[in-house]
Formats: C-alpha cells, sequence, structure tokens
C-alpha cells in the first residue's frame, strides 16, 4: 500500500482556501499491460476547499519503461497528466454510495491513491513507441521505414489478394525448410 493520505483538517476549516502540495509517490505498482512506471511519480497539485469538498488539481510526472511496438526494443519514455479532481465530503450521517463520479472522503484526511491510479494508469500508452519515431531509430528504420515509404495507394488498385500480400513479405521460415521435401499424395 502506498501512503498517499493527506490532511486537509485546516483546509476544510476555511472555505476558499487552498495549499500548494508536492508528493512523491513510488512508481512501482503503476502498470499497464504494456508499460511499467519507473522511479517516483512527482505530483503537484493545488488543493482548494470548497462547500462540499475539496479540489484537487496539478500535474502527475513520470518516466515508464516499455517495449518499442515498431523496434521492440526497451525504451524508457515520460510522461505527464492534468489532473482535476472534486474529493465530496461524507459526514457520519450521510450514506455512502459507490457509484459517484467523485471520490469521496470522510474526516480530516484524504486518500488519493485511487484517484493516482485512475488518472496515471489510462495515460500510458497502448502501443509505446520511441519518442523520435521509427525514420530516425536504427532499429526501427531498419525493419519498418521500408513498409512505411512505399507508395501504398498508388499499387493497392493493382492488387488482387490485398495489402498485406504486397507489404509483407512471402519468406519461408528457414525451419520450414524440411517440410518442402514432404509430399501428400491422395
Amino acid at each position: 500500500m502506498i501512503e498517499t493520505s493527506i490532511y486537509v483538517g485546516d483546509l476544510r476549516a476555511h472555505i476558499g482556501s487552498r495549499r500548494d502540495i508536492h508528493l512523491e509517490v513510488p512508481g512501482e505498482t503503476f502498470y499497464s499491460p504494456l508499460c511499467k512506471v519507473i522511479d517516483d511519480i512527482s505530483c503537484d497539485f493545488i488543493m482548494e476547499s470548497i462547500s462540499n469538498g475539496i479540489v484537487i488539481h496539478g500535474l502527475c510526472q513520470g518516466n515508464y519503461s516499455a517495449l518499442c511496438s515498431y523496434g521492440l526494443v526497451d525504451i524508457v519514455e515520460p510522461f505527464q497528466v492534468s489532473v482535476n479532481e472534486l474529493f465530496e465530503e461524507v459526514r457520519a450521517r450521510d450514506r455512502v454510495d459507490g457509484d459517484e463520479d467523485t471520490y469521496q472522503f470522510r474526516g480530516d484526511d484524504l486518500d488519493i491513491e485511487q484517484m493516482l491510479r485512475d488518472s496515471v494508469i489510462p495515460s500510458l500508452p497502448l502501443a509505446p513507441k520511441c519518442s523520435h519515431g521509427p525514420q530516425d531509430c536504427t532499429i526501427c528504420s531498419s525493419q519498418v521505414v521500408p513498409f512505411i515509404q512505399k507508395d501504398i495507394d498508388g499499387i493497392s488498385d493493382k492488387i488482387i489478394g490485398g495489402i498485406d500480400d504486397v507489404v509483407a513479405k512471402n519468406e519461408i521460415d528457414p525451419r520450414f525448410e524440411v517440410l518442402k521435401e514432404l509430399k501428400i499424395e491422395d
């Protein structure tokens, strides 16, 4: 469990008051199927007290590691996420509903871990790639650029099978060469 509890008792006492807050949150538990946050997530927030709760807005920044979807090499890239969320105060007599569009807190502390997860994890890319792109990457340029530079529009009218027949090479994997000798008799 990450320590992400923030004392807001002084803000609750004075509606309209503000506080700047800086947090360094360990990033090792923030990951998606293709990316993992490394190091710490740096959070710079402004917390404002309103009549029914606390508004938190600011930035979260950090680095993630992943496998480049172009060149299939390990990469480390930065990310930045804007946060603007409302934490509604729930009093002792109020019923707590789980289907709210806002985060809820009770007492003088609020926990921002779920807000951070809901902000950071969806911001990680679904198809990670090098920041310099396939044209400037030595690994990517040898594998991807030849296909990107083909005149697909010019040759697509002449294709009978499909675009994949032109782009993909029809080379037989050397491990399957033995199968050429296999003859099937009717």
